[in-house]
């Protein structure tokens, strides 16, 4: 099957420029880990020309369990510079784009959607500098949020799940048996990957 003849999600893309032009209006989603491409030394990709192309471009998490998107964003921000992004851009690589990639609706806030929300909590003085900044144009506004959110000041308050209550006062509130569930279940695929002998 030929590239992005079907809905298709490529891992890193770090070397695609030069055949970018055969994935402009097609399903293609790349997929960018700085964090794992600097440990790798692959270099970073120029996330701008590939959106400015026309091809979508979500930020993804590599290399560790305990990575978490924030890292990514905070590697992004800070050492890759996107100079040709504007903010929303950077925004919908971290919501919209990865959502809908994964084939889990618009990735938009609207009557029907199924709600994914998650709601931070940043101390006093960050709270005044926003507030402050309300009558500022709003990509600047944007940019003060995922700056908070990447150098790590913000807190999970609350996290909504498909509309299901999954955080509350930055307390999972998951039944103990649901836990267990997910515990056994990757158990059971340790097990099937290294043998019977395995554990988690």
């Amino acid at each position: 099957i030929r590239l992005g003849a079907v809905d298709t999600i490529l891992a890193h893309g770090i070397w695609l420029l030069d055949g970018l032009s055969t994935l402009i209006g097609r399903p293609v989603v790349i997929t960018h880990s700085p964090r794992s491409n600097m440990l790798l030394n692959n270099d970073l990709i120029n996330v701008g020309r590939i959106i400015a192309e026309g091809v979508e471009v979500a930020l993804a998490v590599d290399v560790a369990p305990t990575y978490s998107i924030l890292d990514e964003l905070r590697t992004f921000l800070y050492v890759q510079r996107p100079k040709s992004l504007d903010y929303y851009d950077i925004y919908r690589m971290i919501t919209v784009v990865p959502y809908r990639s994964m084939g889990f609706g618009t990735g938009s806030l609207i009557v029907n959607e199924p709600a994914d929300l998650a709601i931070w909590k940043i101390n006093n003085k960050l709270g005044y500098t926003i507030k402050s900044k309300l009558n500022i144009p709003a990509p600047h506004l944007m940019s003060i949020i995922l700056g908070v959110l990447a150098e790590g000041s913000a807190k999970l308050q609350s996290l909504y799940a498909s509309g299901k209550l999954i955080i509350k006062d930055e307390e999972p509130i998951i039944p103990q048996s649901e836990v267990s569930k997910a515990n056994d279940k990757i158990a059971e695929a340790i097990r099937d990957l290294f043998g019977k002998s395995a554990s988690p």
